[in-house]
């Protein structure tokens, strides 16, 4: 009897102890990967891999493989880094009891050589032009160039080119000695990126001369002309150039020139007897010699002999005149200048004259006048008197251009509206008597009344009239804007009409954010709204269902915040069970608009999640 007792008291203290004993329940998982080259595949060692928020890190062996067990339900970031990689950061949400796998391929760190062009030809004339070295890659691209011929130079021979960038080089020749006849040479680039050869070429002509005029005829009345003479060849050449008779004048005798020198010949008739005079230039360049006649007459000298040879610089109320002395006559001038009107022929009797004074000899002469009107006809003479009399030249006609105004310009109409941009369209109908405009375009406000001191769209610079087109950016969203064209001129800046518009909506921005609280039957959700898009938000919150990308034809909760940040708290979820959660607006227009999908699970009863994702006891199972 005594024994059956003490078995019972002992089988009824093993109950009371196991009743007692509290539930464990697992709440981890495992993380698990492989860390690879991208390029050739072989595993990485030596990688070191960090998970945040933990701070737990893990090194590669030769196998390239990593892991991280018996860490927390929830979502992590993971961090690899290798010395001459790119490193790479990704995120992994650990399952209960799960082995989570997430691997990594690193992209080696390299600079990529890429050459402009592969070859350069300077043909018979130019002496100076670049390509460019660009690295593709995604380091630093250090290189060199090479050449050995003593005609091409290169500059910089060496450098450094980051990732992405590129660097000019400039490539010079130099003709100067070279025989007549075709030259080609290499450049090699060399680099930590790769190689590469950029063929070289080109021309030595050798001495090809054009003399223009053949032949210098100054007649009766002309003092000087301009000879040039052209190289059509290449390399430089020097020249010696001699006339014939005293009474022939140069600007310059020597010389050295690679395209085009230009030489003032000029006659002096002072002391020479009427009739033809005759002479030549000798034109001297290494052993080949060019023979130039010239020619000219002298008048019987009675009146003296002027010519007028331009009219320049024609503005709305000025003119440049130029004109020449060719002959005094028979005695000095006494005086001589220019007479204008808007009459032909005008005379030292019209109201436009000037007198430049006295003059014993030939000579060139010039005249700026201010007085005259805008948009009107003129004609004018130069003239010169001596005791013989007054002598007169040819007649030349000019018009002065119209006052300058400010240009006018039209806004036209507005079109393609969108929540960010429109396109618009103008119309230069003047340039207002002016050469042309410096800037023209749209200009935009939300005010009335937009200047070029607000948002605007430079064209650029114009000398026709016509219509243009523009587009407005950056605009904002369901907005009223005011646009209209300008122009700027040398008086300055001119407007045409306003036109307005309004932005169309843009969509609504919000993001669905972390899941914080989480029970067997509870859970609270956060949202925020990244962009209005113009509307007004009348209602938000969340709606969530076992399938991805829940609407509100799913469970739904609103939330009361005013705030564009907000959250709501939600309950009579199943236990151990996934959702799929979305925040939503409502707009004054009656559209909806969802944000990210985010995933969560429920835990099993008596466990909850808290904001740090560990987990924690709620009740006893006994």
């Amino acid at each position: 009897m005594k024994r059956t007792l003490l078995h019972y008291y002992i089988l009824l203290l093993s109950l009371l102890i196991v009743s007692c004993t509290k539930e464990i329940i697992d709440t981890t998982g495992n993380l698990t990967g492989v860390i690879s080259d991208s390029r050739s595949g072989a595993f990485l060692s030596g990688v070191s891999v960090a998970l945040a928020p933990t701070g737990k890190t893990y090194t590669t062996g030769v196998d390239g493989k990593y892991e991280f067990r018996g860490i927390e339900s929830q979502e992590y970031s993971v961090s690899v880094s290798k010395s001459g990689y790119q490193s790479d950061k990704r995120t992994a949400f650990i399952q209960v009891g799960q082995d989570t796998n997430l691997d990594f391929q690193l992209t080696p760190s390299t600079g990529n050589l890429v050459l402009s062009q592969n070859s350069i030809d300077f043909g018979n004339d130019a002496t100076t032009l670049t390509f460019d070295i660009a690295n593709n890659g995604n380091a630093a691209l250090t290189w060199q160039l090479s050449e050995n011929a003593s005609w091409l130079s290169c500059n910089p021979t060496s450098g450094s080119t980051q990732a992405g960038e590129k660097s000019s080089i400039v490539v010079n020749i130099d003709r100067e000695g070279l025989g007549r006849g075709n030259y080609s040479q290499t450049i090699a680039v060399s680099s930590n990126g790769g190689s590469g050869i950029i063929n070289v070429s080109m021309s030595v002509q050798g001495l090809m001369i054009s003399i223009s005029p053949e032949e210098l005829d100054f007649g009766p009345t002309t003092t000087s002309m301009e000879l040039n003479i052209t190289n059509n060849g290449s390399g430089n050449i020097s020249y010696t150039i001699t006339p014939s008779n005293n009474w022939i004048k140069l600007s310059r005798s020597t010389g050295t020139f690679t395209k085009t020198e230009n030489i003032t010949v000029s006659v002096d008739r002072t002391s020479l007897s009427e009739g033809d005079h005759y002479g030549n230039l000798i034109l001297t360049i290494g052993e080949d010699k060019f023979i130039i006649p010239v020619r000219m007459n002298i008048p019987s000298k009675e009146k003296p002999t002027v010519a007028l040879q331009i009219v320049d610089n024609v503005t709305y109320s000025s003119a440049t005149f130029k004109g020449a002395i060719a002959s005094i006559g028979s005695a000095k001038v006494s005086k001589h200048g220019f007479c204008w009107s808007t009459s032909e022929e005008p005379t030292v009797s019209s109201t436009g004259i000037c007198n430049l004074g006295d003059s014993e000899k030939a000579k060139d002469f010039t005249y700026n006048t201010a007085s005259l009107e805008p948009s009107t006809t003129y004609y004018v003479r130069a003239y010169a008197e001596n005791i013989e009399g007054i002598s007169y030249s040819n007649q030349m006609k000019f018009q002065t251009t119209g006052t300058p105004q400010l240009a006018t310009v039209e806004t036209g109409a507005v079109s393609n509206i969108q929540s960010t941009q429109a396109q618009i369209t103008g119309n230069i109908i003047s340039l207002g008597n002016t050469d042309g405009l410096s800037q023209y375009g749209h200009v935009w406000n939300t005010k009335q009344s937009p200047t070029i001191s607000n948002s605007k769209n430079q064209l650029g610079s114009t000398e026709s009239t016509g219509t243009f087109n523009s587009t407005l950016t950056d605009l904002s969203p369901n907005t009223k804007y005011y646009v209209r064209s300008y122009a700027v001129n040398s008086v300055g800046t001119s407007y045409g009409n306003e036109v307005s518009f309004t932005t169309s909506y843009a969509d609504v921005v919000l993001s669905t954010g972390s899941i914080n609280n989480i029970t067997h039957n509870t859970a609270t959700c956060n949202a925020s709204i990244t962009s209005k898009g113009g509307h007004t938000i009348t209602e938000k919150g969340f709606c969530w269902g076992a399938s991805s990308k829940p609407t509100l034809s799913n469970n739904s909760i609103t939330s009361s915040s005013t705030s564009d940040t907000f959250s709501a708290n939600i309950s009579g979820l199943s236990e151990s069970t996934t959702y799929h959660i979305r925040a939503y607006v409502k707009t004054e227009d009656g559209k909806t608009f969802y944000g990210n999908d985010v995933a969560f699970s429920t835990t099993a009863k008596g466990v909850k999640i808290d904001k740090n994702g560990y987990g924690e006891d709620s009740n006893w199972t006994r």
